[in-house]
């Protein structure tokens, strides 16, 4: 179900026992919910952008919550080389200076991650991290992801070939 943009009000008891919905958009043009709109719907999760009423009333009712807005991540580069025993990853992320988390997941052929390791990022220079290869001989790719704290996304790389 999607609420569009421009309605104002949800109103009291809208769905009510409405159990065979699993997941609801609400706009930003939301501005009131009406009493028990979502009593008894209990595997509901309300779509919306954080900040707006829908985000508060789904925190305020313990109702699952998922931010739809759009995060506009930073550029990364990657710089990756490799000797017989490890695959090293320098990462820099370019006009950020916060702190943050690099990520680096390593995956076989068949997306099954294999390893993952983090280091926290040197906001100053590049941020050096290393996986060994031996126990992931079936690795094919590598991905890095750069998180804030609450795992708030600051930049995800493309598909690394191993």
């Amino acid at each position: 179900i999607v609420i569009k943009e421009g309605v104002t009000h949800i109103g009291n008891r809208s769905f009510y026992k409405c159990l065979s919905v699993p997941e609801i958009t609400i706009a930003n043009s939301v501005e009131s919910i009406g009493t028990d709109a979502f009593k008894d719907c209990d595997m509901i999760t309300i779509y919306a952008e954080v900040g707006t009423y829908a985000h508060t009333y789904a925190t305020e009712n313990n109702i699952p919550f998922v931010n739809t807005k759009t995060v506009v991540l930073k550029t990364m580069t990657v710089e990756m080389d490799e000797n017989f025993l490890k695959w090293y990853f320098d990462v820099l992320v370019e006009d950020y200076k916060e702190e943050a988390t690099v990520y680096v997941a390593v995956y076989d052929s068949d997306e099954k991650l294999l390893t993952l390791t983090m280091e926290t990022m040197d906001i100053e220079d590049l941020t050096a991290l290393s996986i060994p290869k031996s126990g992931n001989e079936e690795a094919t790719y590598a991905k890095i992801f750069i998180w804030k704290e609450n795992l708030v996304p600051v930049a995800v790389s493309e598909r690394i070939e191993l």
